[in-house]
């Protein structure tokens, strides 16, 4: 298990709060898979492959038995059935969670669980390469950080599990460090990419007060069920307008939009989001606001009040977020990609969301899929024939040889950071949540002008190999910008809206348009390509 920070402790899992979508019928009798699959499938627009969509909801409950065995306990209904609450966008209440931090609990008994199973770690090694013999992924090449080293690894499988994209934006949910970099590996080593251009943002993110910026309303779910309310500076209720009959408890897709056109039409809050009113609201199965809000992120809570936020008894200053990358590399039902011996699962891969993600359903993908990609690739190991480790020294070292010769050669202007924040800027302003042909046009041109000049005129003042952050951005630097064009070639490619991709100059969803976007890098160039949602490959 290789990580480009500690394991368990860098990536997103840890952050997540309640929200973990599986079908118990524990409230509601008449839930089922089936439902769930049809829930998913009505709030990703038709887009999902149904084959992988149907693996999700069929083992998420056996999941969630699978961490109580490894010591994670979901709260309980009064008669001892898993606790269900409800999610917007479901029909049924099928939101598993357990008291303070999901992720937090399940990244923890998971690292238990490798160590006692004596799984080999090396953290803080930047991957930089995937390497690729005879069509066949043989291993990875990239420098570990402790040692300032290059490192090779033969493997006769290799599994991407790392995460999404949505630090390719200034205002996001996640960690800084979700900068895309297996999609780049997997696009780099000849991988096909999909559906890149649905990016969703979260609306339930505080922009203010600064001290809680970027912070997710705890609870957020279940608020909305108990009557919590968006309102414009006007007080109006303005989802009225884009969702009358579900309001609150509409699609994410649906809630960051309307906010975000309440904003740019001057009817915003005054530090540039919109408002949530969460006082005054009911009880919910017995339980108080108060309860549910210390239940489900009461650590977060505790955070907000720290910088002087109460969420019961003040107006929330909040605006949409960049939260989760719907596309990623392409697998299909058993996680395999389009290159043998390359499994990927969680953010990175893409096909099951459609154009977008419903709520509650990330937590199970990366543990259904994690044990997928898990089976698949202990499979292929059995049955393929082993690598030949020699060949895979040689390429690993003329790989890596090229981020030495970055760190080498950041003699320039431009500090990182500051290159960074431009790839950020030029995502929201052109690929953002609203879009058009004009501004993603020009937004790729930008993009190939960071390639082309920022690239080469970095400036990394300190040459220490060893624990160089400036050096880890600058690698991660150069991988966004390859994402990033896939994804604005992708959004410029499609036209239509569908989703969390919406563009102004046309605003309508296209029955012609039910394709997914595939890109592969065909020499130097960007190949993309349609494909049905349904193909088998």
């Amino acid at each position: 298990m290789v990580g480009k920070g500690p394991v368990g402790r860098s990536g997103l899992t840890p952050m997540t709060m309640p929200g973990f979508a599986a079908s118990f019928a524990s409230r509601d009798k008449d839930d089922s898979p089936d439902v769930h699959f049809t829930d998913s499938l009505k709030a990703g627009y038709n887009l999902n492959n149904q084959a992988i969509l149907r693996v999700l909801v069929d083992n998420a409950p056996k999941e969630i038995m699978y961490l109580e065995e490894l010591g994670c306990r979901f709260d309980r209904t009064e008669t001892g059935e898993v606790e269900q609450l409800p999610l917007p966008g479901h029909t049924r209440r099928r939101c598993c969670w357990m008291a303070d931090n999901l992720g937090r609990i399940m990244s923890n008994a998971l690292r238990m669980e490798m160590a006692r199973r004596k799984v080999q770690i090396i953290e803080d090694l930047f991957i930089t390469d995937l390497l690729v013999q005879d069509g066949r992924v043989i291993g990875a090449a990239g420098v570990h950080m402790d040692t300032g080293k290059a490192v090779t690894i033969a493997a006769n499988a290799v599994i991407l599990a790392t995460g999404g994209s949505a630090a390719l934006y200034p205002f996001r949910s996640s960690t800084p460090r979700a900068t895309a970099d297996g999609i780049a590996l997997a696009y780099n080593a000849g991988t096909e990419i999909m559906d890149m251009e649905f990016m969703q943002f979260t609306p339930y993110v505080f922009i203010w007060p600064r001290a809680a910026r970027s912070v997710c309303v705890p609870a957020d779910t279940t608020l909305m069920a108990m009557g919590a309310k968006y309102l414009n500076s006007k007080g109006e209720r303005f989802l009225e307008r884009y969702d009358p009959e579900r309001m609150e408890m509409t699609t994410r897709d649906i809630q960051a939009r309307a906010m975000y056109v309440e904003i740019l039409a001057g009817r915003g809050s005054e530090h540039g989001g919109v408002y949530l009113d969460c006082r005054g609201l009911t009880d919910y199965d017995g339980k108080t606001p108060a309860e549910i809000v210390k239940s489900q992120g009461g650590y977060v809570s505790d955070y907000l009040k720290i910088a002087d936020v109460d969420i019961l008894t003040q107006l929330l200053e909040l605006a949409p977020a960049a939260h989760f990358g719907i596309g990623g590399v392409r697998i299909n039902e058993k996680a395999e990609t389009n290159l043998s011996g390359l499994f990927a699962a969680g953010e990175v891969a893409g096909g099951l969301h459609g154009a977008n993600r419903l709520a509650g359903n990330s937590m199970p993908e990366i543990m259904v899929y994690g044990a997928v990609a898990g089976r698949s690739a202990a499979d292929f190991v059995q049955q393929a024939d082993p690598i030949k480790a020699e060949p895979c020294w040689e390429d690993g070292a003329i790989r890596t040889e090229r981020a030495f010769s970055l760190l080498r050669g950041a003699k320039g202007k431009v500090r990182v950071r500051e290159a960074k924040a431009d790839i950020e800027n030029i995502m929201f302003k052109n690929f953002g949540i609203i879009r058009n042909a004009e501004d993603m046009a020009q937004g790729l041109k930008e993009l190939d002008r960071l390639q082309d000049e920022v690239l080469n005129d970095l400036r990394i003042d300190d040459q220490t190999p060893v624990m160089n952050y400036d050096w880890v951005e600058a690698l991660e630097f150069e991988r966004m910008i390859t994402v990033s064009k896939i994804l604005g070639l992708a959004a410029l490619r499609r036209e239509e809206s569908r989703g969390v991709h919406y563009r102004s100059d046309i605003p309508e969803m296209k029955e012609e348009w039910r394709k997914n976007t595939v890109i592969k890098k065909q020499g130097d160039e960007m190949q993309i390509l349609l494909a049905d949602p349904d193909e088998r490959w």
